[in-house]
């Protein structure tokens, strides 16, 4: 073992070096755990800040080429059944725990225990090891790493190696607690969001909140069902607060392993009009922007800054004044193509355009299948994105 060792250290001063630039690096952990998966061969790493053991993932970054089980691992909400957290709980802190070596299949699972080593199986992993990283704003940062079924399970130098890179990553973690808020990358891109048309919420790359322009802070002020507080957007409602989290990784990782379009959207009823939400990944390399997105027309400076994501709010009946006489020439609409596409970009779905209408469902899936056609986009996001930055919109 002492051999293997010896032989290993020299490999990692790479590592160790992104590391420590971490904290300052517009992408946080990421290039650090990007290399964590090469050297280890590994499935995954994610460094998950969680609101406790079980709790949810609150923030984080990821790396691997099974980031998709893991976002699988957050729709699902599967944390509630973890029993690797529970040991971590248990032992002492500062230590890779791994379920081969240390914890052991388990017998007697719960109903929610059992839906995590379902989830475990099913993606092709073998082994898992977490380790207790610190605290931050009153929640937990974990490091989790999965070892895919095409490997061996983490063997006794490889989790000797990783315990001997848990005080470099807590003392960077601690590091970058203290630097976040004087990065100026992230004053950069706060000073281009307050100047952006649209209201719109700035997150950094592991999905944690950064800033919101007054034009943002207006709109959610107006909401009975979500608060702007100094650290994050609150919701009165668990289940949207995980789907707008969920949204928030997604936009932030799936654009890298599944080459899809970093864009999502997200409804929030209200009583005084509610709001649509369109997640658009940033500081992504040019051509993997779609034409017509807002960030498009910004600054390059944007381009250039690290992987986060732009917010941006539309209030369903204020903020999108769509133009229906430049709207129909525009993209060849027919006066039916014309309604239909004022009341998706105002973030209705199909269902609630067939009750408006009064409209079969299947009848407006034709047209939204035309004006998909015709504006050269794919879903709602992208057709959303590409006719607030047409002329028939007037902010």
């Amino acid at each position: 073992m002492e051999k293997d060792i010896h032989s290993s250290i020299s490999r990692f001063s790479q590592l160790i070096d992104s590391l420590y630039q971490a904290p300052v690096h517009p992408r946080g952990f990421e290039p650090f755990l990007e290399q964590m998966v090469g050297e280890f061969r590994l499935a995954d790493a994610v460094f998950h800040i969680q609101s406790n053991y079980r709790g949810e993932l609150v923030s984080g970054w990821m790396a691997g080429p099974q980031i998709d089980a893991v976002i699988e691992y957050i729709e699902q909400d599967l944390a509630r059944g973890n029993i690797i957290n529970d040991f971590i709980a248990a032992n002492p802190i500062g230590r890779f725990y791994s379920l081969d070596k240390h914890i052991g299949r388990q017998h007697d699972l719960t109903p929610q225990e059992q839906k995590v080593e379902d989830w475990f199986d099913r993606h092709g992993f073998c082994d898992v090891a977490t380790a207790l990283i610190g605290h931050a704003d009153g929640n937990i940062a974990f490091l989790t790493v999965h070892r895919n079924q095409s490997e061996s399970p983490l063997d006794e130098t490889e989790l000797y190696l990783l315990e001997k890179l848990v005080p470099h990553i807590q003392r960077a973690f601690t590091l970058y607690q203290q630097f976040k808020t004087s990065q100026q990358y992230t004053n950069n891109l706060t000073q281009i969001i307050s100047q952006l048309p649209h209201a719109a919420l700035l997150y950094d790359s592991k999905g944690a909140y950064v800033a919101a322009n007054h034009k943002a802070k207006d709109l959610i002020a107006l909401q009975e069902n979500v608060k702007l507080l100094p650290s994050e957007l609150s919701f009165r409602d668990a289940r949207l607060r995980h789907e707008f989290l969920l949204n928030i990784q997604e936009t932030l990782h799936l654009v890298r392993v599944k080459n899809q379009d970093a864009c999502k959207v997200m409804h929030l009823s209200s009583q005084r009009g509610g709001l649509t939400l369109l997640f658009v990944a940033i500081g992504l390399e040019a051509q993997t922007i779609p034409q017509g997105y807002p960030l498009a027309a910004e600054s390059n400076q944007l381009m250039e800054e690290g992987i986060g994501c732009i917010i941006y709010l539309y209030d369903r009946e204020k903020s999108a004044t769509l133009n229906p006489t430049l709207l129909k020439p525009i993209f060849n609409f027919t006066d039916a193509e014309t309604e239909v596409c004022q009341l998706l970009t105002l973030g209705y779905s199909r269902d609630e355009i067939a009750q408006l209408s009064h409209r079969s469902p299947h009848t407006i899936k034709d047209h939204i299948k035309s004006i998909y056609s015709k504006t050269g986009t794919g879903k709602q996001s992208d057709l959303i994105a590409t006719i607030l930055t047409s002329p028939a919109h007037t902010p």
